[in-house]
């Protein structure tokens, strides 16, 4: 099994029930599929192989999730970039990763120049503005490929369970940033997880405020939603008000929040203007959820717990706060520098393993005696 045949079977089981929302567009799995294929082939025209990376630099969006899985689909390596980083972060996370291809948000064009200079690794920019017309020449316009290139209906290698899915990068705060391998059978226990301990349904709709450059929106929310056929809605930022207009327009049924932003639209002037009864489910983390916000809730609370970049894993519910519980099929475990494992006691530094992969899935992409701290 590998992350593209997971959109595949969706789309084989409802291929007319909504995949995507995007501001004022919509895709049906049959058509989302068709999109991601297309610019899938048109990544493979400009000379994208298996095990090439391909960067995307921005914000939460359709051009994310499209590009995440065209690189699924040749077996190509996913590199999400967060794109509030700076300059000098996003040429360090270009030339470390040896990105081939650099997808960057419309907001960011004067960015993309001054990395095309700084850059020689990456060969081909493909800008999201809407209006192919503002993009710099030489740079390659994502609507223009994703939907009039020609689908000539390749067979790509499939990727095997091992094989890399993407490259997700730590946020740097105690040195360089560094890359976390993810695979495909490490990314599809994840989605497998949060799908059984949030009673995912096809029926579902997700509302995504967080970041799908983080394992938390990507691996632990968008890809759970897709694997049961469910739809996902997406806003390209968070503001209190308009996610609450979103979730009574869309009738979301499921959003994953930090709580800062739970308990903005908690307390939020406006809160009961607005239907929210279709909402059963918010899954949080990041950092600690007051016991106000969860007894004003009208919905279950759900905390995840990840480490870093590496996985993101429904970890305590509301009721049992205070006491994590492993999820199904997790183990806590320490490993020693000599590679070798033991069950992790509850004070204890560990890392989880996850299903047929471990989450860590081979550490970081460079030993630790490259890091400026290496750990204890």
């Amino acid at each position: 099994m590998h992350l593209a045949r997971l959109l595949e079977a969706s789309a084989e089981r409802y291929p007319h029930r909504t995949a995507l929302v995007f501001e004022d567009r919509r895709w049906t799995y049959s058509e989302w599929l068709a999109r991601v294929r297309r610019f899938a082939q048109a990544l493979s025209d400009l000379g994208v192989r298996p095990g090439d990376r391909v960067a995307f630099y921005v914000s939460t969006s359709e051009n994310s999730v499209t590009t995440f899985f065209a690189c699924q689909f040749l077996g190509a390596i996913a590199v999400p970039m967060n794109f509030r980083l700076s300059l000098g972060e996003t040429v360090y996370i270009l030339q470390d990763s040896g990105a081939r291809v650099l997808v960057y948000g419309r907001a960011l064009t004067e960015t993309a120049l001054k990395i095309a200079e700084s850059v020689s690794s990456v060969h081909c920019f493909i800008g999201c503005a809407y209006d192919p017309e503002n993009i710099p020449a030489g740079f390659l316009h994502f609507d223009t490929l994703a939907d009039q290139t020609v689908d000539r209906s390749e067979v790509y290698p499939a990727p095997t369970g091992d094989a890399i899915s993407s490259l997700v990068y730590t946020s740097g705060t105690t040195g360089r940033p560094k890359g976390v391998i993810h695979t495909h059978d490490n990314d599809i226990a994840i989605a497998m997880n949060c799908v059984m301990e949030y009673s995912l349904q096809p029926s579902d709709r997700a509302l995504h405020i967080a970041p799908l450059y983080h394992v938390g929106g990507m691996q632990a929310y968008f890809i759970p939603h897709l694997l049961v056929g469910g739809t996902n809605v997406v806003i390209g930022r968070y503001e209190a008000e308009r996610t609450l207009e979103t979730i009574a327009k869309e009738r979301v049924t499921t959003l994953f929040a930090v709580p800062t932003q739970i308990q903005e639209m908690l307390f939020h002037s406006r809160f009961r203007d607005h239907d929210l009864s279709s909402l059963r489910l918010v899954t949080t983390g990041g950092a600690a959820i007051s016991a106000a916000a969860i007894i004003s809730s009208t919905f279950a609370v759900v905390t995840s717990k990840g480490f870093s970049q590496i996985t993101c894993l429904p970890w305590a519910r509301a009721a049992s706060a205070g006491s994590p519980w492993a999820p199904e099929g997790v183990q806590m475990v320490t490993i020693s520098s000599s590679g070798s494992e033991r069950k992790a006691s509850r004070s204890s530094k560990a890392c989880e393993r996850c299903g047929s992969a471990t989450a860590w899935a081979a550490s970081f992409l460079r030993p630790y005696t490259e890091c400026r701290t290496p750990p204890s």
